[in-house]
């Protein structure tokens, strides 16, 4: 009888084979067409059915069981196997015959797709497992709670989930680097996993947040199991290539369906629980309770959320203007960063603090910030000798109907594009950086100005300065606020100053509150301030209402000797 290996090692040989089978007595012969190099191979390859049969395995057995059984004399069959446990797998192809006897046969068609199907399950198993830790994938965690969620539904039973995340992990990689953070996150996936049964399951939810389901865990029990997680990575010595580190992490837990009835929903309070508990410090836990992370805040968000919807649809949306002022003449204006301002019913002005949390939260952003572009462009359509800036999000970059958007008003307006600056964030630079420059040099290859805002407050490396291709820099606030107090402020802002003057960028300090300050700052080499000394965002301000030919021919205002500051 043939064995699983001899007939691996002969499919890898013969790679395709055509043959007849009879239906009577499992016979086999084969086609005199098949080239000989098959018919070298026929006495060892298919002795009989049900050894070749007993060979293969996968859920087309079950389909090829069932046609074999039909009578009738149309229709064929395809089915791929897996030579038992091995990485060689088959496909066949069968169709039914009849000889002049009346006899049934079948010809089949059998041939090696190992490299195909292995190709198709790795990119399975990518999709299905996160690449870094080998743990579910966010997806995949989300069908499986979901799975969970209806069973616990259907029984009237229910099931713990827990959240648990690397405590700070911006300064993690600050201090050690994504390499060390990397390791320190595989780490945590084990001694997590490590401390799971069999039908629990695990999954990277988020680029420093793990899942887990318990399959049994009383909800009095859930705390409990969560400080085990705590205390064994808190006890835990990471070794990296930086040196031994220690880590801490927070947690959050829930009982579901009790606490959402959605894999959606289970998730968002996850999240907002989770934070919760790391807005009381490192290394703690929070089990949701309605009372305590607020029904009403949720409540509230939705309303929000309504009324941003109506804001768009009765053109309630509104720009402000903050000029960003020339350091060595305050009085000339380099740019107006552009902020978005909601208009109640009643006429009162809502701040972008006050509702671009929540778009963000539940996916409005994109929404918003097209809207913002529209207005950016009408203004500048209006408004010749004004130059200004708009912020993209990290969903909008890469939104298809945000840069459809972007295409459509460039085209109406050429001329507006050298008077564009594009702001993006750190995390938006880091999160894909090829991506990310390639699509920023696209913009600022039709004429806009790209700045990176809030330099400082994240990682990005000074690589990415020369890769990303920057024309400004925005320092962060947070080190300009107390600068004349803090001398690590005034080293860091030094620090970031002589790196983007390495790189030929102009550099824009942000939370610009005292003429001291200026000063200061000014000598530390920074180009042109933002802030409420030199003017607070202004929805009116006296240049938006001059004609574009008064704005054309220099009376615009301010603004107008600006432009070739940069």
């Amino acid at each position: 009888m043939i064995t699983l290996a001899e007939l691996q090692r002969t499919m890898r040989l013969v790679q395709e084979a055509t043959f007849v089978w009879s239906a009577s007595d499992g016979v086999i012969s084969w086609d005199s067409s098949a080239p000989r190099v098959f018919k070298d191979y026929v006495p060892d390859l298919l002795p009989d059915e049900k050894t070749w049969r007993s060979l293969l395995s996968g859920d087309d057995l079950l389909r090829r069981d069932a046609w074999l059984s039909e009578d009738d004399h149309g229709g064929g069959f395809v089915g791929i196997y897996r030579l038992g446990d091995g990485n060689t797998w088959i496909e066949e192809c069968l169709i039914r015959l009849r000889d002049e006897s009346g006899q049934r046969r079948f010809m089949g068609r059998i041939r090696d797709v190992s490299a195909v199907q292995n190709r198709v399950e790795e990119l399975s198993r990518q999709a299905r497992y996160d690449n870094l830790t080998g743990h579910l994938s966010r997806p995949y965690f989300a069908a499986a709670m979901g799975e969970r969620i209806d069973l616990a539904r259907e029984t009237g039973s229910s099931v713990c989930f827990g959240m648990i995340g690397l405590d700070n992990l911006s300064g993690f990689n600050t201090m050690f680097g994504y390499d060390v953070a990397d390791a320190a996150l595989v780490r945590i996936g084990r001694e997590i996993a490590d401390r799971l049964s069999p039908k629990d399951a695990i999954g990277r939810i988020g680029s420093s947040k793990f899942a887990v389901l318990f399959h049994d865990c009383p909800q009095e029990g859930l705390k409990q199991r969560l400080s085990e997680f705590q205390t064994a990575i808190r006890e835990t010595v990471i070794d990296t290539d930086a040196g031994p580190v220690v880590v801490t992490v927070s947690a959050a837990g829930l009982t579901l369906p009790q606490d959402a009835t959605s894999t959606y929903e289970a998730l968002a309070v996850a999240e907002d629980t989770l934070n919760h508990a790391k807005d009381n410090g490192r290394d703690q836990i929070v089990i949701y309770k309605p009372d305590v992370i607020g029904a009403a805040e949720r409540r509230g968000n939705i309303a929000l959320a309504d009324d941003l919807f109506a804001a768009l649809r009765e053109d309630r949306l509104r720009l402000a203007y903050q000029p960003v002022v020339q350091a060595h003449d305050v009085s000339q204006v380099a740019f107006y960063e552009c902020l978005l301002r909601l208009v109640n019913r009643e006429g009162d002005v809502v701040p972008a603090g006050m509702f671009i949390a929540v778009a963000e939260k539940l996916g409005l952003i994109r929404i918003l910030d097209r809207r913002v572009l529209e207005l950016a462009f009408g203004t500048l359509r209006n408004n010749l000798r004004v130059r200004l800036s708009v912020n993209i999000s990290p969903q909008s970059l890469r939104d298809p109907q945000w840069i459809k958007t972007f295409e459509r008003l460039a085209a109406d307006n050429p001329n507006a594009l050298e008077r564009l600056v594009l702001e993006v964030t750190e995390a938006t630079a880091i999160d894909d950086v090829e991506k990310t420059a390639k699509m920023l040099s696209r913009f600022r290859d039709m004429g806009c100005t790209i700045a990176l805002d809030d330099f400082g407050a994240g990682y990005t490396s000074f690589q990415q300065l020369r890769t990303m291709d920057f024309d400004i820099v925005k320092i962060d606030g947070g080190y300009v606020r107390n600068i004349l107090d803090n001398a690590d402020d005034q080293v860091f802002v030094k620090a970031l100053t002589d790196i983007a003057k390495h790189y030929d960028l102009l550099v824009v300090a942000e939370m610009v509150d005292s003429h001291e300050a200026a000063e200061l700052l000014r000598g530390l080499g920074v180009d042109t301030y933002q802030g409420f000394l030199f003017g607070k965002p202004d929805m009116n301000p006296q240049w938006l209402n001059d004609t574009p030919a008064e704005t054309e021919d220099g009376a615009g205002g301010q603004g107008t000797n600006a432009v070739s500051g940069l």
